[in-house]
């Protein structure tokens, strides 16, 4: 990336006032007779020429280049950011400055910054050679979760003969990023959700089957459960067939935030408890890719595409996650809840299990309850107890309410 002069209107319009003054010199000594006036103008055409050759030739052919485009770091974390210039001029460029913008998801640490009207602004002294290659090595820890980039970046270095400075402005877009990811917050009770449940992969040892998933059909037996009674074969056979499922012990997990809350007109806001929704879904996407368990997250939000992830597995599909979560703010529109529990029921059979977690309501309570007796789903839900975060079954908290 070049990092190009700006070009500063005030001093050109310096140096016309100083040329009209010359060429007004001129004509006074001229009109007067007044030779010793020339000596005058003579010394300020020099020192105007010495200024314009000092800003063409100074900081030309000036580069940098950052070595990493994507860096990912949790709270607290640090990592280091190598930006090399390289100074391909025949003039060193002494006492300068490097400036940059970056946002406070991340620390700079030993850094000198001020607040101003791009930003919160950092400011490091760089001296670059002529012919040089320079690495700068910025420190920085991870402050809050969220999305950052180095940003309107800049060479400022003095100009002795105007005494001003003269700033490169670095020139296109960076397609570098700092991505913070959310802290992770522990659960109460998630062991629960490690047990033997039914999934989509078929294991003929299995102690555990898919109801929606029928292998075959045989003879009725007295301990066979009577919901399993294959009718249309029994009245075929004149003889109770009890249905034969697929084993299976693979879980499927669906985890579905309403990261809104409304207000008393019943206007929708992004709730002020997403980072905490957030660092709860960031402990369990994590847990359950440790346990080879397909995740799957679904927010009431869209921009303007509502924001999901398919199920998955595997640290692939944990980064994807993470980096989503990271990316959720104020940007992002509110979708209503009742449109993503309508997506869901539509295709509830490739929901086995679902966590919910944000506000409930009327809706949401019918949404869940229907799935959780009629189409058999394990449904848990987040409870706040003494700011300590419980993952309980619905039927439990429906029946303490």
């Amino acid at each position: 990336m070049e990092l190009k002069k700006q070009k500063s209107k005030q001093m050109h319009q310096r140096y016309d006032v100083l040329i009209a003054i010359g060429m007004l010199s001129a004509a006074i000594s001229i009109l007067l007779h007044k030779p010793i006036l020339f000596a005058g103008i003579g010394l300020l055409v020099t020192y105007i020429v010495l200024v314009l050759l000092y800003e063409k030739y100074y900081g030309n052919y000036l580069y940098l280049e950052i070595e990493k485009d994507k860096l990912f770091l949790f709270p607290e974390d640090d990592d280091i950011i190598a930006i090399t210039f390289y100074n391909k001029g025949k003039f060193t460029l002494k006492n300068g400055y490097f400036f940059f913008t970056i946002d406070e998801e991340v620390q700079v640490e030993d850094g000198k910054y001020q607040l101003d009207e791009r930003g919160l602004t950092h400011k490091v002294p760089l001296t670059l050679p002529a012919n040089s290659k320079i690495t700068l090595h910025l420190s920085i820890k991870g402050n809050k979760r969220g999305i950052t980039q180095l940003a309107n970046m800049r060479y400022v270095f003095f100009n002795p003969f105007s005494f001003t400075t003269i700033t490169l402005q670095a020139q296109g877009y960076w397609r570098q990023e700092i991505v913070v990811f959310p802290n992770q917050t522990p659960i109460t009770r998630m062991d629960r959700l490690f047990t033997n449940q039914t999934g989509n992969i078929a294991l003929p040892f299995a102690l555990m089957h898919d109801e929606m998933d029928i292998a075959g059909t045989r003879e009725h037996h007295f301990s066979d459960a009577m919901q399993h009674i294959h009718w249309k074969t029994s009245a075929k056979n004149q003889q109770l067939h009890t249905k034969v499922f697929e084993h299976n012990t693979d879980m499927r997990w669906t985890v579905l935030v309403n990261a809104s809350t409304s207000s008393k007109l019943n206007n929708l806001y992004l709730s002020k408890q997403i980072d905490t929704y957030l660092s709860i879904i960031s402990s369990i996407s994590m847990q359950a890719i440790r346990q080879d368990i397909q995740i799957g997250v679904w927010f009431n939000l869209g921009k303007p595409v509502q924001l999901k992830t398919n199920h998955g597995t595997g640290q692939h599909h944990l980064k994807r996650l993470l980096h989503l979560f990271a990316s959720i703010d104020h940007s992002y529109s509110i979708v209503q809840m009742n449109t993503i529990l309508h997506q869901i029921n539509q295709q509830i059979d490739e929901h086995h299990v679902i966590l919910y977690i944000g506000e409930l309501n009327q809706i949401v309570r019918h949404y869940l309850s229907t799935w959780e007796v009629r189409n058999k789903k394990e449904i848990y839900v987040l409870s706040n107890e003494d700011n300590h975060f419980v993952l309980r079954n619905h039927a439990e908290v429906s029946s303490n309410e």
